[in-house]
């Protein structure tokens, strides 16, 4: 049996959610680009899954983590902050975060998102 003092700490919902917030917990705690690749390549996606949503799920935590009201005590400065702020707001906003700067790491099981998705994209682009 397991037990979960606080729900924060159990979601039900999107896998994507589960992996871009650790990626994101990565990023904020500066760990190695190894560890990054370590964390993908060890993941075990289902046909479903949807890398790019895992990665704006990941921006989004580390905004929250950076200005919301869950802040962490990091102990990097002032100009990490800054570079961790901008790299979150690409993986956000870029119609393709996968394309995003300063992304670490690609999973080299990049699954392809659905047909409808990919249409939407292009009309973005255009």
């Amino acid at each position: 049996t397991c037990a979960l003092p606080i729900s924060e700490f159990s979601f039900f919902g999107l896998p994507e959610f589960d992996l871009g917030v650790m990626l994101a917990h990565l990023y904020l705690g500066n760990q190695p680009t190894a560890v990054h690749q370590a964390c993908l390549e060890t993941y075990t996606p289902r046909q479903t899954f949807d890398i790019r949503r895992a990665l704006r799920f990941c921006g989004v935590e580390i905004m929250r983590r950076l200005i919301g009201v869950a802040q962490l005590p990091l102990s990097a400065d002032l100009p990490r902050k800054k570079w961790l702020l901008t790299f979150s707001r690409q993986l956000v906003c870029e119609a393709d975060p996968l394309h995003t700067p300063n992304l670490l790491v690609k999973p080299s099981w990049d699954l392809k998102f659905p047909s409808a998705v990919n249409d939407n994209l292009k009309t973005l682009r255009a």
